[in-house]
């Protein structure tokens, strides 16, 4: 996939994924997202669909699952340990020196 369609995959999913972790969700001893999905780029200049998610989490495995037969060849998945948020800045950027 190129980067375009790539991203247009991943928002189509993360749509999907969120669905399908409201029908199940996790025990509350499992705090934070157990699933990401990012772009994972290929030797060759495509791109695949990153899924990693929680070792350990049988929720997670499920959604894994489905997303790789919904995606097909095009996905990259691998599980994780505890997965975190990471904040996204906002606000003016200091310059590059």
């Amino acid at each position: 996939m190129d980067h375009q369609q790539a991203r247009r995959v991943k928002e189509q999913v993360a749509q999907h994924v969120r669905a399908l972790l409201a029908e199940h969700p996790a025990p509350r001893s499992a705090p934070g997202p157990q699933v990401s999905l990012g772009l994972a780029p290929r030797p060759d200049g495509s791109f695949a669909l990153a899924v990693r998610y929680q070792l350990g989490a049988p929720t997670t495995r499920m959604v894994a699952r489905q997303v790789a037969e919904q995606v097909g060849p095009d996905v990259d998945i691998r599980r994780t340990g505890r997965i975190h948020t990471t904040p996204v800045p906002t606000g003016p950027r200091a310059p590059v020196r």
